[in-house]
C-alpha cells in the first residue's frame, strides 16, 4: 500500500499517545437535564484525548470538517510538538504564501484522525469534508491510519448551484491559453469504516434476519421510495415495478429463448448479458404472473418487482448529493442568518447534507461526534433527524474557537428553546409575457417602462422592497414586506463544558482536584482499552476483563485489610494502583496481585 511522508511525520506519529489528559469542567447545563449530549471548548487534540476514557470505542459516527487548506483561509498551527521543525511552526499563521502549508496541514490531521480511530464503533463509519486541494493527500493518510480495505465511498457535494463567475488563482486551472478550469461548485465527503464488512457483504432473502447484525458494513440502505410504484393492473400483492429480466455477464444456463405470449416473438438476453433465473425459475415467475411484457403485453420480458417485498432491502444510497436537496452553503448561510438576525459566520455546512450522513450511518441510541464544530450545524442536525424518525441519537462537538459559546453553543440553544426571525411575504405586483414582436417596438417597450415606473411608485410606499425581473421574455414587478416570524424549538438539552485541570501537575504528579472517579475512569482505560460505564463514587474496585480484576486505592494506602478483602473475592489476578503499600512482594505474588503506585504506574492507551 503506498504511503505518504512529508516535512514532520516522524514526530507526529505517535504524537497523539504524547498528548496529555486533561479534565473537563462543566460550565452549563441547558435544557434537558442529562441528555447525553455535549459541546466542550478547547484544542480538539486535547478534547479529544480528555474524552477518550468516556467514549472509546463508543462512537457510532464521526463528521468533521477540517480546515480544507487552500491558502484563502488561513488557520494557525499550534501543536506543541517536541521538534525544531515543529516548534518554528507553532502559533504560525497557514497562509497561501506559505510554501509548507501542506506539510503543516498533515501534521495537524495525523494525530486528530489518530485519535479519531480509536473513537468508533466496529461498526462506526468517519465521514470527512474536503475539497480538491486537500482531497488526495487526505485520502493517503486515511487508507495509513483506517486501512485501505476500509475505504468506503467518496460523496460529491454540489456545495453550491449557481455557476461561477469570479475567477481567483484556485479556480484557474492547469492551462491559462486554453482557458482550462477546474470544478469548484462541489465538495468530496469521504467516507471510512472501522472494520468493514469484508465477507457477505450482500444482502439476500436468506440472510436479511442476521445481515444487519452479525458482521460490520457501512451504510443502512435508504428507504425505498414508493413514488416509483404503481398498480395498473390491481395486483392483490400491491404497488409494482417494472425491473429488466436480463443480469450481467453470460452463463450457459441461463441462456435461453423466452417466447412472447402474444407476438409469439422469441427473445435472448442482450449481447454480453443472461437471463436472471434458469428456465425452470422463469416458468415459475411467469405462472405467478410476476412477468409482463412491457406496458402493452407486446415487448420483450420484464419482471415485476413488488414495493412490499423491496422496502424491506431498502435501496443503493447515492454518492451524488446535488445542492437542491441536501443544501447549499448559501442555503445553509441563511438559515444561519435566521437564527441569529444577521450574517456571522463563512461556509456553514447545512444541516440538511449532515442529517442524510446520519440516515446513512446511525440508529436509535447511536453518539455521532464533531471535533471541528464550527457553527454547530452537526447538532441540529441530530435534533432535527431525531425530531424527524423519533430516535435518541446524541451528539458531542469540539470547537476550539472563541466563538464557541457565543456562536455554537448560542445557535443550539436557540434550536432547543426556538428563536424569532425575520420572514418574507411576497406579493406579485405585474406580471406580463412579451412577444418578441413587441420586444422589438420601441413604443411599446418605452410604455412598458413608464407603466412598470408608475406601478413601483404608486406601490412603495405599501412594501419595504419591490424588485423586478424580466425573464424568458416575462417582466415580473414583486413587492416584499418584512414579517416577524417564530421557529418552534425542538426541544432537548446539552453540556457546555471547556478544558480544566490536567490530569497531572508540573511535577508529574497527580492533580490534586482530580476526583476518584475522573481517576477510575482514566485508569480502567488505560489499562483495558474500554470504557469504565458504571458510576463510580468511592468504590475502590472497578471491574473485571479477561480474568484480570483491577482496583483503585486513591484516598487511601493499599493495607492489610483491603488485601485481606481482595483475597476473599478470589479473582484470578489483580491490579492494584495505590500511592503505596504495606504488603510484601512475596504476599503479593503469592495471590497473584500486580501493586502499581500511583501516579508514576499510570501509561497511555
Amino acid at each position: 500500500m503506498p504511503t505518504l511522508n512529508w516535512i514532520g511525520k516522524e514526530n507526529v506519529i505517535n504524537h497523539h499517545n504524547e498528548i496529555e489528559y486533561n479534565v473537563l469542567a462543566c460550565k452549563e447545563n441547558f435544557g434537558e437535564q442529562n441528555s447525553g449530549n455535549l459541546l466542550v471548548k478547547g484544542d480538539n487534540l486535547l478534547a479529544l484525548k480528555a474524552l477518550l476514557p468516556y467514549y472509546a470505542n463508543q462512537i457510532k459516527m464521526i463528521y468533521i470538517d477540517p480546515p480544507y487548506n487552500t491558502g484563502n483561509t488561513s488557520w494557525i498551527y499550534n501543536d506543541a510538538v517536541d521538534s525544531p521543525i515543529i516548534k518554528k511552526w507553532l502559533h504560525a499563521t497557514v497562509d497561501k504564501e506559505d510554501l509548507s502549508r501542506t506539510d503543516k496541514w498533515l501534521c495537524m490531521m495525523y494525530p486528530r484522525l489518530k485519535l479519531l480511530h480509536k473513537f468508533l464503533k466496529e461498526d462506526g463509519v468517519i465521514f470527512i469534508s474536503i475539497d480538491e486541494a486537500e482531497v488526495n493527500t487526505l485520502k493517503l493518510i486515511m487508507d495509513e491510519i483506517f486501512g485501505s480495505q476500509n475505504y468506503a465511498t467518496t460523496l460529491f457535494w454540489q456545495s453550491r448551484t449557481s455557476k461561477q463567475t469570479d475567477i481567483d488563482e484556485r479556480t484557474y486551472a492547469f492551462n491559462k491559453e486554453n482557458m482550462t478550469f477546474a470544478m469548484t461548485n462541489g465538495e468530496y465527503i469521504l467516507a471510512y469504516a472501522k472494520n468493514r464488512r469484508l465477507q457477505n457483504r450482500r444482502l439476500k432473502e436468506n440472510n436479511i434476519s442476521s445481515w444487519f447484525n452479525d458482521e460490520s458494513f457501512v451504510f443502512y440502505p435508504d428507504d425505498v421510495d414508493i413514488k416509483r410504484y404503481s398498480n395498473p393492473d390491481n395486483d392483490p400483492r400491491g404497488p409494482w415495478k417494472a425491473d429488466p429480466f436480463d443480469a450481467p455477464n453470460i452463463r450457459e444456463n441461463l441462456t435461453y429463448e423466452i417466447e412472447n405470449p402474444i407476438t409469439k416473438v422469441k427473445y435472448l438476453p442482450p449481447e454480453s448479458r443472461c437471463w436472471r433465473t434458469e428456465e425452470s425459475s422463469y416458468y415459475k415467475l411467469y405462472e405467478d404472473k410476476r412477468i409482463i411484457f412491457g406496458a402493452d403485453g407486446l415487448g420483450k420480458p420484464q419482471l415485476k418487482v413488488f414495493y412490499e417485498e423491496k422496502k424491506i432491502f431498502g435501496e443503493v444510497p447515492t454518492t451524488w448529493l446535488p445542492g437542491n436537496d441536501y443544501g447549499t452553503t448559501t442555503s445553509a448561510s441563511k438559515e444561519l442568518k435566521n437564527i441569529f438576525g444577521k450574517k456571522i459566520f463563512d461556509y456553514p455546512k447545512p444541516v440538511e447534507l449532515i442529517k442524510y450522513l446520519l440516515h446513512l450511518a446511525t440508529k436509535d441510541g447511536d453518539i455521532v461526534l464533531d471535533s471541528f464544530a464550527g457553527s454547530g450545524s452537526t447538532a441540529q442536525a441530530v435534533l432535527e433527524q431525531n425530531q424527524k424518525d423519533g430516535f435518541n441519537r446524541k451528539f458531542i462537538l469540539i470547537e476550539m474557537e472563541e466563538y464557541a459559546e457565543k456562536i455554537t453553543a448560542n445557535r443550539i440553544k436557540k434550536v432547543i428553546k426556538g428563536y424569532e426571525f425575520t420572514g418574507t411575504n411576497k406579493t406579485e405586483l405585474f406580471k406580463k409575457k412579451l412577444a418578441m414582436a413587441q420586444i422589438v417596438k420601441p413604443d411599446v417597450m418605452e410604455k412598458l417602462s413608464t407603466d412598470i415606473e408608475n406601478i413601483i411608485t404608486e406601490q412603495t410606499p405599501n412594501f419595504d422592497k419591490i424588485s423586478k425581473s424580466f425573464k424568458e421574455n416575462i417582466v415580473t414587478i414583486i413587492g416584499e414586506n418584512n414579517i416577524k416570524k417564530f421557529k418552534k424549538g425542538i426541544g432537548g438539552g446539552f453540556q457546555y463544558c471547556e478544558l480544566s485541570e490536567p490530569l497531572f501537575d508540573e511535577y508529574g504528579l497527580l492533580n490534586e482536584k482530580i476526583s476518584h472517579s475522573t481517576l477510575a475512569k482514566h485508569l480502567y482505560f488505560t489499562e483495558f482499552g474500554q470504557v469504565l460505564n458504571i458510576q463510580i463514587i468511592n468504590e475502590n474496585y472497578l471491574g473485571t476483563i479477561n480474568a484480570t480484576s483491577l482496583y483503585l486505592f486513591s484516598k487511601e494506602d493499599f493495607r492489610k485489610n483491603n488485601f485481606n478483602q481482595i483475597i476473599k473475592n478470589n479473582h484470578q489476578q489483580v491490579i492494584v494502583y495505590s500511592d503505596r503499600t504495606t504488603i510484601s512482594e512475596y504476599e503479593l505474588s503469592k495471590h497473584n496481585i500486580i501493586f502499581k503506585q500511583l501516579p508514576f504506574s499510570i501509561k497511555d492507551k
